[in-house]
C-alpha cells in the first residue's frame, strides 16, 4: 500500500510539473491585468533590440504586444507606420525605430516593469522628448482600452 501511495504521489507531482511548464503565458495575462488595475501611462522610444513571442525590447525595456479578449472586449495593441497607417505587429523588426505608448505593469517573466502597449508607432526619425511638454503631449491620450 505504501508503494502504491508513493507512486501516485510521484505521478501527481510529475503531472503538476508538466502542466506548469506547458502553460508559458500566465505572467503576460498577469501583466495585462496589472496594467488595467493600476494604469500608469508611460512611453518608450528607441530601436527595437529584440523580438520575442508577443513582446519587443526597446531601449532596454520590454514592451508587450497585446492581442486578446477580456470580458468580451477586444484588447489589442495598435501598430502603425510613420504615416499613421495600421500595419501588422509582425512588421516590427530588430533595428526598427519605434515609439511605444501604454501603461507600466509588473511582469513575472522579465521580473520587472514592462510597458503594456496600446500603440506602437514606427518612426522615420525620433521625437524630441527633451521637454516635459512634448512628453506630456504624447501621454495625453494614453488610456487603457
Amino acid at each position: 500500500m505504501q508503494k502504491r501511495t508513493a507512486i501516485l504521489t510521484l505521478a501527481a507531482f510529475a503531472i503538476s510539473c508538466a502542466l506548469t511548464l506547458a502553460c508559458p503565458h500566465p505572467a503576460r495575462a498577469g501583466a495585462l491585468e496589472n496594467a488595467l488595475v493600476e494604469w500608469e501611462p508611460s512611453l518608450v522610444q528607441g530601436t527595437v533590440m529584440d523580438v520575442a513571442g508577443g513582446r519587443i525590447a526597446v531601449a532596454e525595456r520590454w514592451v508587450l504586444i497585446v492581442n486578446t479578449t477580456i470580458k468580451g472586449k477586444k484588447v489589442q495593441t495598435r501598430v502603425v507606420d510613420a504615416d499613421g497607417n495600421e500595419i501588422d505587429a509582425r512588421s516590427l523588426r530588430r533595428g526598427s525605430l519605434v515609439l511605444a505608448r501604454g501603461g507600466l505593469a509588473w511582469d513575472d517573466i522579465s521580473k520587472g516593469n514592462v510597458l503594456v502597449a496600446t500603440e506602437i508607432r514606427l518612426l522615420k526619425k525620433p521625437y524630441n522628448l527633451g521637454s516635459v511638454g512634448a512628453v506630456r503631449e504624447l501621454l495625453r491620450d494614453v488610456r487603457p482600452w
